[in-house]
């Protein structure tokens, strides 16, 4: 059933107001971040983190893997938010939406007709920040921005709670290979870490 919580449309309201509240943590990321000109954000869920993210940057773009939450996205988001029903990955190609019980746990499965996205393939020219909450598929997010990280330096903020395990990898690995790219680690906020070139 739709319905509105926070000034937001949802399909499934149920973790409404704790995304909400998870979404102050933009404030926490921003310190870290002074240009504030175009940044990537994916797992857009309904819509708050990039219209949080709209007030401050000039161009939000966003990408979320379930199409009935792209489609409260669509309604939730300013115009200066480009949005994507996708996933980011690796390389370009489609996947499968594992539906959570949950509308705010969605994954990444094999199989499926969702279209893959890499940041590379967005040719930002400014990209600021890149905040990635996609379940455990936030490595083979950043390998497909390999590109735009060597050449913006953007800042990093990445969901790390151990869910990359179902794709194979350890936090400790995605780490190690920010790291190698000449990133440090310089905070955590909630479950996210903040990575800065």
């Amino acid at each position: 059933m739709v319905t509105e919580v926070g000034g937001y449309r949802w399909s499934d309201a149920r973790k409404a107001k704790a995304v909400l509240r998870d979404s102050a943590a933009i404030d926490q990321w921003l310190v870290h971040c002074p240009q504030r000109r175009e940044c990537v954000q994916a797992g857009g869920n309904v819509g708050v983190f990039p219209k949080v993210l709209a007030q401050h940057f000039e161009r939000v773009y966003t990408v979320e893997l379930d199409a009935q939450n792209f489609a409260d996205l669509q309604v939730n988001v300013p115009d200066n938010v480009r949005a994507f029903h996708g996933a980011l990955g690796e390389a370009p190609g489609r996947v499968g939406c594992h539906r959570a019980d949950l509308a705010i746990s969605h994954y990444v499965e094999e199989g499926g007709d969702v279209p893959v996205l890499t940041v590379d393939d967005f040719a930002l020219e400014r990209c600021d920040l890149i905040a990635l909450d996609v379940e455990g598929y936030e490595w083979p997010a950043l390998k497909g921005a390999e590109r735009t990280i060597e050449r913006c330096r953007p800042l990093l903020v990445v969901e790390t709670k151990g869910h990359g395990k179902r794709y194979g990898y350890e936090d400790s690995e995605m780490a190690k290979w920010l790291t190698e790219r000449g990133y440090r680690w310089i905070d955590r906020v909630n479950r996210d870490d903040v990575w800065a070139a």
